[in-house]
């Protein structure tokens, strides 16, 4: 988490004309804990979760 934060840092940092920053993520939502929430809402981070079904489904084709 540290080094998004420190990145998101450096980007603020050189936003010298105030342009509108969005953060995205993508992740499948199962290591996101309430540390990661309180750093989304921090930065205004747009989350998308991904619902992927087992290999044996997925994989079929």
């Amino acid at each position: 988490m540290s080094f998004y934060d420190e990145a998101f840092q450096i980007i603020e940092s050189h936003n010298k004309f105030n342009i509108k920053i969005y953060h995205r993520i993508q992740a499948n939502g199962t290591l996101i804990s309430k540390k990661w929430i309180s750093f989304f809402k921090k930065w205004s981070v747009n989350i998308g979760i991904s619902v992927d079904p087992p290999g044996f489904i997925h994989d079929k084709y």
